[in-house]
């Protein structure tokens, strides 16, 4: 098995639309996702490929997935209709993917636009229920949007900093405990490392100790449940963030008595400098 990292691209929707629904197959259905992405209807599907497609028009956004190169591209993916959400009957074969990831790119703090939130002083906008169309009750639609409003305006409060947001991680049930997260987790390691800035994320109990290992910290006073008999039910969830590290401290040494000399440019490793891409 060779894994291989790599860039999503539009011609992977229809695959992308599916796959948290093929999680979801395979999960309690308290979980926190199911609010997210709803039980698999024709509604749900539609609002899944309706996100994913809007995520590929966003330049701060990058949609990255692992495959296995050494697998036949013989994954069967069934066709949803752009308009309806229901089947449409055509059935694909693809190379599978066995994890995916989203990742947004701040390099320079903005206010995060729309603002929504719940405590808004400053012209935002709440998330509404008629919102959720991926979820079939309105005692679910509530919840949802209520617990949408609270993440967002603490995220917005909080992430006041030029930084890397992991909104998504999702593996293959088949495939956990592979290395597929730490590879993506990697990736925005190296991103955030290279701009010198922060990633931030929202962890579960299961994945905290994945984002650990990798530099995250998480912030006690911000673990969270969320209340009621609804989906979401009980669940914690972790603010993690993972500090910036300083960029490459370079020193350049010349020797001012050979014209023709371009000089040395040695990089100084130093415990301040970090490990700089």
């Amino acid at each position: 098995m060779r894994l291989s990292l790599q860039h999503c691209s539009p011609t992977d929707i229809d695959q992308l639309t599916h796959f948290p629904f093929r999680l979801l197959a395979r999960l309690p259905p308290d979980r926190l996702i199911n609010l997210f992405y709803g039980p698999s209807t024709p509604q749900a599907h539609l609002a899944s490929k309706r996100n994913f497609t809007s995520r590929f028009a966003d330049p701060t956004i990058v949609l990255l997935k692992v495959i296995d190169l050494d697998s036949p591209a013989d994954f069967e993916v069934r066709g949803i209709d752009a308009s309806t959400g229901e089947f449409t009957g055509e059935i694909r074969k693809e190379a599978r993917i066995l994890a995916i990831s989203q990742w947004k790119v701040v390099p320079k703090y903005t206010p995060l636009t729309p603002p929504y939130g719940k405590e808004l002083n400053d012209g935002g906008m709440l998330i509404t229920p008629e919102m959720m169309t991926h979820l079939p009750t309105a005692a679910e639609k509530d919840e949802c949007a209520a617990v949408l409003n609270v993440w967002l305006e603490r995220r917005r409060r909080e992430q006041k900093e030029a930084h890397l947001h992991l909104a998504l991680m999702v593996v293959d049930a088949d495939f956990h405990r592979m290395g597929l997260g730490s590879m993506m987790a990697d990736w925005g390691n190296r991103v955030a490392d290279a701009l010198g800035v922060a990633c931030w994320l929202e962890a579960s109990d299961m994945g905290k100790g994945l984002y650990e290992k990798h530099g995250y910290v998480h912030m006690k006073e911000k673990k969270w449940k969320l209340e009621g008999d609804g989906l979401g039910h009980g669940l914690a969830q972790w603010v993690m963030r993972r500090p910036p590290k300083p960029l490459p401290i370079v020193e350049v040494h010349s020797d001012s008595r050979d014209d023709s000399a371009k000089g040395h440019v040695k990089a100084v490793a130093s415990e301040a400098a970090g490990s700089g891409v």
